[in-house]
């Protein structure tokens, strides 16, 4: 794949450079002319199979200097050359050990590190590990993870420097690296990282412990001794994603903290663990929560987790203004369709009766055609003789009411002398 790729990006350089050829002397004089010249030399020599040019010493040394577009070049070649490499190239690792460092380009550096991966080059160990102090943190994962593919030892020694450092910046990079290897060597220096001051680290340092099995009740100590919120988030988002379900108490009570945030991270906790054991307290909050995206999410786990036990979705849409949320929660009753709100069908009726929003009436008529059966019809059928009602939204009832009710019953209902014009005047419409 990566000489499909490469050979695409040379695919686009000047035609010409395919076609010309030019013999070693004027070779060497493009060399030396540099910039679009060079370039254009270094080329032709791999396009016309002048390897022994391609090793000569001058053309290693500008991997030393800064002409970024040759080097990248000269990378490329040597990705090109596949298992070639080492035949015409013999001391192509020790050039990538004097190229690699962290002022070149991301390309440059990307290439160097495939070359290390392909041939498994343990020689370029200390030139890989140049790279883990790297301002991107795609470079520095991928060379750490080559160090691990490696078998380096050079890479705990490291990785305990990074954790001892004096600068904060580099504990975070160190803190980082143990997801991908999580040794024990290093493990008494990511705790003593967990009771640093500096929350920062601290949070680096919770989920780092989290890649250590042994650590879970560790990191839990730290929700209850630490009043920083966002710590307390942390420990919630670890009990989500590592499925610890044995501390489930720790975000049962986490749902009645003071912060908003924490509170929302408890719930999204709960999600991830996907037990019914959070139904009640996350149904019972939401009877008092005033904040909308704690609200929202809460909608969203009582539709995961299937329950409502304390009607909570009823009482926001009774008692809360906010549009999006009144939505939310219709849509929740309608994908859930509870037992305990079939009972309670003429709550819907109330509430279509005080609802001024004409698309929110239009959901709770939709709502309530859901509700209907056999059992509670009879509940709604007020609607049909309020003037409030429109006829569209009548109909949709009454549809709804004859594709639920057994035909003796909708017989009775049509008795009803307004229901019985409505189902005679709309006829062709009940009967699609």
């Amino acid at each position: 794949m990566i000489k499909i790729i490469l050979f695409l990006f040379l695919f686009f350089v000047n035609f010409s450079l395919y076609t010309i050829e030019i013999d070693r002397e004027s070779l060497s004089k493009y060399l030396e002319e540099g910039g679009e010249k060079r370039y254009q030399a270094i080329w032709i020599a791999y396009d016309t199979k002048q390897y022994d040019f391609l090793s000569e010493p001058r053309i290693q040394n500008f991997l030393k200097e800064d002409d970024t577009k040759v080097q990248e070049l000269i990378l490329t070649i040597y990705n090109l050359l596949g298992e070639s490499l080492p035949l015409y190239i013999p001391s192509w690792y020790i050039h990538i050990d004097e190229y690699l460092n962290i002022k070149r380009s991301n390309k440059g550096i990307k290439l160097s590190l495939e070359l290390a991966r392909k041939w498994k080059e343990k020689r370029l160990v200390f030139a890989i590990s140049r790279l883990l102090l790297h301002p991107s943190i795609t470079i520095r994962n991928e060379a750490n993870q080559i160090l691990k593919e490696l078998n380096s030892e050079y890479q705990i020694l490291l990785q305990i420097e990074l954790l001892k450092s004096k600068y904060e910046i580099y504990n975070i990079y160190g803190l980082n690296f143990v997801r991908d290897n999580p040794d024990q060597r290093i493990l008494p220096f990511v705790r003593s990282l967990s009771l640093d001051s500096n929350k920062m680290i601290k949070r680096y340092a919770l989920r780092a412990l989290s890649e250590y099995s042994t650590e879970s009740l560790f990191i839990i100590s730290n929700f209850n001794s630490d009043s920083d919120e966002d710590v307390k988030r942390v420990v919630l988002s670890l009990i989500g994603e590592k499925k610890w379900i044995e501390y489930s108490y720790v975000v049962i009570q986490s749902l009645n903290y003071s912060s908003n945030k924490v509170r929302l991270k408890a719930i999204k906790s709960a999600k991830l663990l996907n037990h019914f054991q959070f139904i009640h307290p996350i149904s019972k909050l939401l009877l008092q929560e005033k904040n909308k995206e704690v609200i929202l999410e809460g909608i969203s786990a009582l539709i995961q987790l299937n329950g409502d036990p304390y009607h909570s979705l009823y009482h926001i849409i009774k008692t809360n203004s906010d549009f999006q949320i009144k939505i939310s929660a219709l849509f929740a009753i309608q994908k859930l369709l509870l037992e305990q709100y079939q009972n309670n069908i003429e709550n819907f009726v109330e509430l279509f009766e005080f609802e001024k929003d004409y698309i929110i009436r239009s959901e709770i008529i939709h709502t309530i055609a859901l509700l209907v059966n056999q059992k509670n019809y009879y509940k709604i059928l007020p609607l049909f003789e309020k003037n409030t009602v429109s006829k569209e939204h009548k109909i949709f009832l009454l549809s709804s009411l004859k594709a639920k009710l057994n035909n003796n019953t909708f017989a009775d209902i049509l008795s009803n002398i307004e229901i019985q014009d409505l189902f005679e005047n709309n006829i062709d419409l009940l009967l699609q």
